[in-house]
């Protein structure tokens, strides 16, 4: 009689639990979609070997594109931002320098387009120096906010008013990190190659005589100042990061997800192994791993990070259009250059994205 009450018992949670809970399934879960296409285009031209990519946050998009004239193509790549509810595109620079890949960061101050320029020192003798330049799109405002001389070699990355970049103006790189509300910048760690999310970073720390030890990969968290070593080895600079959860490439061929919750965790395998050439982005709560295939075409896996589960999904999209996530919408482009936002509809149990889900155990089992 007890077991079977408590047999009942179990029936019944099961059955009214809330959505999020999960536990061992026969079935794999079933993830569908829905495409909007929006009011934005990024060129009335095809876009070919010229397009160097694109970043998105919310409804903004930037991305830098070689400029064509009659007589050919200018190899200085050109900046631009574009709105997905206005379509509105604005042409941000015009200039014969080398730019990195802008990104996308909003604030309480509104929407910044950052990238690194070496525009003050084309054939002035500055070398490899650049500067890191921010545009403040509703004021139409360009700022410069490093305030030091500095090999800027890898692009900004940003989140919210921070954006943080390497130096490589020394034996060591240095990250860097700007406030776009205080204006104020400074140096954060010794490394390079820096991501960030939510105040977090995540940058490499490539030792040096003294410090050898400091070998790796780090969360630095900006509050606090405090530091702890990521328990893996990314390569390549293929890694992002959403300000909770890090995936990368590693060696092998894999791809692992961390989660800064668990900053001691060793993470968790997405992708056994890819020969191919890939790429990798973050939204809220699901990523993907784009693998390159034949004819430009794209393999596309979408990552639940909060079950850390994978499943495949197909896409219209060549590899090179594929722009990454706003919010947890997969984000693209059309044949016609238009920017396609793809909505992943998780199952009911799994619908609400949000929170962790809940884990029922049975029998010892989750």
């Amino acid at each position: 009689m007890k077991k079977s009450l408590v047999l009942l018992f179990c029936i019944l949670l099961l059955a009214v639990a809330p959505q999020g809970v999960y536990g061992a399934s026969a079935h794999p879960p079933t993830y569908t979609y829905k495409d909007q296409t929006t009011k934005l285009k990024l060129s009335q031209e095809p876009l070919d070997w010229t397009f160097r990519g694109a970043r998105i946050s919310g409804n903004h998009v930037a991305w830098n594109k070689m400029k064509t004239f009659n007589k050919g193509v200018s190899y200085f790549d050109q900046i631009y931002y574009g709105n997905l509810s206005t379509g509105e595109v604005i042409q941000i620079t015009d200039s014969e320098s080398y730019k990195s890949n802008p990104v996308i960061a909003e604030t309480a101050k509104g929407t910044y387009v950052i990238w690194a320029d070496n525009l003050n020192y084309m054939g002035g003798g500055g070398g490899s120096a650049n500067d890191i330049f921010s545009y403040h799109v509703e004021t139409r405002t360009l700022t410069k906010l490093n305030k030091t001389t500095g090999i800027y070699f890898d692009p900004p990355e940003a989140h919210g008013q921070h954006v943080v970049w390497s130096d490589r103006n020394a034996e060591v790189p240095k990250v860097r990190h700007a406030d776009l509300n205080t204006g104020a910048e400074n140096v954060i760690a010794e490394g390079h190659k820096p991501v960030i999310g939510n105040g977090i970073v995540i940058y490499q720390s490539i030792g040096n005589a003294k410090n050898d030890y400091k070998n790796g990969f780090y969360y630095y968290w900006l509050s606090s100042k405090e530091e702890k070593k990521l328990d893996g080895w990314f390569k390549e600079s293929l890694y992002a990061f959403n300000g909770r959860f890090a995936m990368g490439a590693v060696s092998g061929g894999g791809v692992r997800i961390f989660d800064a919750k668990k900053p001691d965790s060793s993470g968790k395998t997405v992708l056994a192994e890819s020969k191919s050439q890939i790429r990798l982005a973050l939204g809220d709560s699901y990523g993907y791993i784009a693998e390159k295939a034949g004819d430009d075409k794209v393999r596309l896996t979408v990552v639940d990070l909060l079950y850390q589960e994978t499943f495949p999904m197909d896409i219209n999209a060549a590899f090179d259009r594929l722009i990454g996530f706003s919010g947890d919408k997969l984000a693209y482009l059309d044949s016609e250059n238009r920017v396609v936002l793809r909505t992943i509809e998780a199952p009911l149990d799994r619908s609400i994205r949000t929170a962790d889900p809940i884990h029922v155990i049975m029998d010892g089992k989750e």
